[in-house]
């Protein structure tokens, strides 16, 4: 039986992560890892939760575009483009 789990979360602003878990949920840090941190832990009845410093996120637009094609291997499928796409108009 599974009485206790630590997820590892990424973060890309430790402090901000560090603050909201502490000022709106409760918990307490019980440790971090250099400074400024790249690593830490906050803990709450009995639970805890670990933080790991990450960068931004990057984007890559033909992240997919092979497994678009995987999907359709019968046919002559072509990948679809950015320039292609446009935004969806809200009014």
């Amino acid at each position: 039986m599974i009485r206790q789990i630590a997820p590892q979360f990424f973060t890309t602003e430790m402090a901000a992560t560090l603050a909201y878990y502490k000022d709106k949920l409760g918990f307490n840090c019980v440790g971090t890892w250099e400074d400024p941190p790249v690593y830490a832990i906050v803990a709450r009845d009995e639970h805890r939760i670990h933080f790991r410093l990450a960068d931004p996120p990057k984007a890559d637009r033909d992240k997919y575009a092979d497994e678009l094609l995987d999907a359709y291997p019968s046919e002559r499928v072509e990948a679809p483009s950015s320039r292609r796409c446009r935004p969806v108009r809200r009014d």
